[in-house]
């Protein structure tokens, strides 16, 4: 396996991945303005013939980035991609300047959360009816520690 920048020739690819994902499916317009947009970076994850195994999206501005969307093909979850992908965007963010990363994780999604505990992110607040009527998103941050992305 190994984690790249996502190119444009990645896009049918990423888009039958975020099929597979939830209901609350990214279009495939989204995901092609992920792939160009400024202060932005979106890493994939494959295997050794090219498949693509998943996908995540980080934002900068300021001092601040946001992991915007994780997506791991149902098949290959609790595998270690998620965490890869997620290892890569946080040294990305330290490297442009952020201080601390910030997500917003669906509540019930237990999975997920576990993963971004155990990566250092805690609770930091919580959106009523984010994901619809019922659904509550947690916002979780991990501040990032001063020498990371520090010029020496």
């Amino acid at each position: 396996m190994t984690i790249t920048l996502a190119e444009r020739s990645d896009l049918a690819q990423i888009v039958t991945l975020e099929e597979e994902f939830t209901d609350a499916r990214w279009s495939a317009r989204t995901w092609a303005d992920e792939l160009c947009a400024d202060r932005a970076i979106t890493l994939v994850c494959k295997d050794d013939w090219g498949r693509l195994l998943g996908v995540a999206t980080f934002h900068w501005s300021d001092d601040v980035a946001d992991l915007n969307r994780v997506v791991v093909r149902p098949s290959r979850r609790r595998t270690g991609i998620a965490r890869r992908l997620l290892a890569a965007g946080l040294e990305w963010a330290g490297q442009v300047g952020a201080h601390r990363v910030l997500l917003e994780v669906e509540e019930g999604n237990r999975p997920a959360i576990a993963l971004y505990e155990s990566l250092g992110f805690a609770m930091l607040a919580r959106r009523k009816n984010y994901y619809g009527s019922g659904l509550d998103a947690l916002v979780m941050e991990l501040p990032l520690s001063v020498h990371e992305g520090a010029e020496s």
